[in-house]
Formats: C-alpha cells, structure tokens, sequence
C-alpha cells in the first residue's frame, strides 16, 4: 500500500530526524472521499493519512504507455508552472479571493495531465498533514497543504470541475479532445491566479 505520506531523506541534525522530503497524496473525489478510514499510513511520527490515490492516468481509464507519451506527458510541465504560479501567493492571499473551505464532491475530477500527488521540502514544515480544498470560482478547485506558519503554502495541486464539455472516459480516439479541455481549463487559471498577484503587487491609492 503506498502512504499518503512517504519520507523521502532524513537528516540528522542534533540526534533528532528531520524531514527533507515530503510527498502527500491527494483524494480522488470519483472514489476516495467517502471513506479514507481503511487506507490509512502513519509517517514517521507514527501520525496516520490516508492513503495515496491511485494514478489516474493508467488505473482510472488504462491509457496506454504510448497514448501517455503522445497526449498527456507533453502537458504536464504545464500543470507544474501553474501549481508553482499558485504557490507563489500566501494563504491569506488564496483565502480572501476563494472564500471559505470546500468540501468536495464527484463533479470534481484529478485531470489526467495533473498530479495525484504533491511533493515538497520538510524543512520547516509544521501543517501536520493538514489540508483543505478552495473552490475555483466554476473551473475547478485547490488542494492547499500549509506550511503551518500561517502565511506559506507548502504544496498545492488542482481539480477541475466538469462542464458540459467534459469528456468521461478518454479513448484514444477522444483522448486528444480531453486534454485540449484539461488545458483550456488550466489557461482560465491561470488568467485568474496572475490577475490575483497583479492586485497584491499594485500599490495602495
């Protein structure tokens, strides 16, 4: 079973573990977030997490190694610079222009070219594998992991709401078509993080 959490290096600093790298999985709203309590790790401070999803891209529809290659691969580098753009902004930032926390449902979907995971440094991680969701306006939704000081994001990944044009089941036929709406949906974000951080940066009148 792979661990919601895994430990990527420790570092001894003064006899006592550090973690360096940390790597959370994401609930799937199409199968996870009814029940996590039977897929459950516990990290190296013996705190327990659910479980890692599965990969989307090869359990959930059975793409291909080729078609993977072809269609969603060329677009994942796409979906870093956006979560890296997000990341960018502090939590009172995100909260005050996305509202409350959300609890999310089954018209929510991890896109193919995405991630089921997050990875970042532990060093000076205090979230205490903490998270929650923030509604996208109608495009889709965030996972936020914070750092815990309060202002920092540690780790962030994206969700896409389905709409009329969503594609359910990608064929090889179609699965072109459903990538094409991952990435227009992503452009929307990313149109609407970066006007967030022009108003933070424009000066007060």
């Amino acid at each position: 079973m792979q661990h919601l959490l895994k430990i990527g290096i420790l570092l001894i600093l003064s006899g006592s573990p550090i973690l360096a790298s940390i790597q959370f999985g994401i609930p799937d709203p199409q199968t996870a977030l009814e029940d996590l309590s039977s897929t459950i790790g516990k990290n190296i401070q013996g705190e327990a997490f659910p479980s890692v999803t599965r990969d989307p891209n090869i359990a959930t529809y059975n793409i291909s190694k080729e078609n993977r290659n072809k269609f969603v691969a060329p677009h994942k580098e796409s979906f870093r610079k956006l979560t890296s753009e997000i990341r960018r902004l502090d939590e009172a930032q995100l909260k005050a222009a996305f509202g409350l926390p959300i609890t999310l449902d089954k018209s929510y979907i991890i896109p193919l070219s995405g991630t089921a995971g997050v990875g970042f440094s532990g060093l000076g991680y205090q979230g205490k594998s903490e998270y929650y969701f923030l509604q996208l306006v109608d495009l889709g939704a965030l996972i936020i992991f914070p750092r815990g000081d309060g202002k920092f994001v540690s780790g962030v990944a994206i969700y896409l709401k389905k709409d009329g044009q969503y594609i359910h089941r990608p064929t090889p036929e179609n699965l072109g078509p459903r990538i094409e709406w991952e990435q227009n949906k992503f452009k929307l974000i990313s149109k609407l993080i970066n006007q967030l951080g022009e108003q933070d940066a424009a000066p007060n009148r």
